[in-house]
């Protein structure tokens, strides 16, 4: 089987390996991880428009959560013992410190949004996915 990307593929590909470099450049302790999330949702945006793949103002399309489209998930979300054992202890206090989450198309999936804590140990994972097969 061969497993060399086309070149669409590794456009992709770099792109999100861009998107998870910019969402990493910005952690720092007290920043919301909703504001690293929409970080990364703004450079996916980016780069999926110099693909063709998405058009117009990048940041109405990002308040409004067309991003998602391609990128439904949030960036990322805590880890406890277990991959998504701190979701089990209840994902609006773990990821929201008891503030009720964003029903919006592009953040209601976002897992972590609270400002980040010297200690916290969480995912930095962005992707994008088609319908396609």
């Amino acid at each position: 089987m061969d497993r060399a990307f086309s070149p669409r593929q590794r456009e992709i590909y770099q792109l999100v390996r861009d998107a998870q470099a910019v969402a990493i450049a910005a952690l720092r302790p007290d920043v919301p991880y909703r504001d690293v999330h929409l970080l990364t949702c703004r450079r996916l945006a980016e780069g999926l428009k110099g693909l063709g793949l998405m058009q117009g103002d990048l940041d109405d399309a990002v308040a409004q959560g067309a991003h998602a489209l391609f990128f439904p998930y949030g960036v990322g979300h805590m880890l406890g013992l277990d991959v998504h054992d701190m979701e089990d202890l209840g994902e609006v206090w773990v990821g929201y410190e008891g503030q009720p989450k964003s029903t919006q198309f592009g953040l209601k999936s976002l897992r972590l949004a609270r400002p980040l804590k010297p200690g916290f140990v969480f995912t930095v994972e962005p992707g994008l996915h088609s319908s396609r097969s």
